[in-house]
């Protein structure tokens, strides 16, 4: 595997899935307070749990994640959550206000259309380009409410409103979400399109989904959202020992 320039330094991360609460373990080295998630942090890597979305650090007390549910979400950062994981991207009513308000970080996801209707022949013309220009649109107006943006991580939303072309392609270009200078969070794990690929049922896809997650994290994505979090975690390793050997033979 050699080095790519578009690489980046980051490690493992996972969550549950995209719709319900977003589960992060910190590694011990991170040093984000319990309110800001910056790139830094992110760099220095995240290693993730699946399951309940309670989590375990070994240096910092169990924090949560949640959806952005007005009510459930006042409810979940006062139990402990960090991080609102929304996939309407904070445009429903007084979402981002309420946000803004709480202090907590937020990761905005693209999904063309509503989860009843996204699968209905989704269309692009310039298919990353469409992508970018809404989230750059998304963190724009959540900044604007004040939303801090060292808070703000972006989710391209695989599988939600696009195909199985779209999902390949996006996952081709997914280094070009990094102009938005923000965290960029891939939720892979277990998804139609590897068992489309492979003919595997959904509890056998953990090869697959650890390939995606591979390909993901050297095309840019800084979090990975997987149901096998120590399976992932250890390609990963492996993945990233072998980009920096060839780093430091240049």
């Amino acid at each position: 595997m050699a080095a790519s320039p578009r690489r980046n330094d980051s490690r493992a991360n996972a969550s549950d899935g995209p719709g319900g609460g977003t589960n992060f373990a910190r590694a011990p080295r991170t040093s984000a307070s319990t309110s800001s998630i910056r790139s830094g942090d992110l760099k220095a890597g995240f290693l993730a749990t699946s399951g309940s979305n309670t989590v375990t650090s070994a240096s910092r007390p169990r924090k949560r994640s949640t959806c952005s549910s007005k009510a459930r979400t006042a409810a979940s950062v006062a139990a402990g959550a960090v991080l609102v994981n929304d996939v309407f991207a904070l445009r429903q009513d007084g979402a981002a206000a309420a946000v803004a308000e709480l202090g907590v970080a937020v990761c905005l996801m693209h999904m063309q259309g509503d989860p009843r209707s996204m699968q209905i022949a989704p269309q692009y013309r310039q298919l990353t380009r469409e992508i970018i220009d809404f989230l750059a649109r998304r963190i724009g107006a959540c900044t604007a409410v004040g939303i801090e943006r060292d808070k703000i991580i972006v989710d391209p939303g695989f599988g939600f409103g696009k195909n199985d072309a779209h999902n390949l392609q996006l996952l081709a270009n997914l280094h070009q979400l990094q102009e938005l200078g923000r965290p960029i969070l891939v939720g892979l794990s277990r998804k139609r399109l590897l068992g489309k690929l492979t003919g595997k049922a959904t509890e056998n896809r953990l090869s697959a989904g650890i390939a995606a997650a591979v390909i993901a994290v050297a095309e840019g994505a800084n979090i990975v959202r997987t149901h096998d979090v120590g399976a992932t975690v250890d390609a990963l390793k492996i993945a990233d020992a072998v980009r920096r050997s060839g780093l430091d033979n240049e």
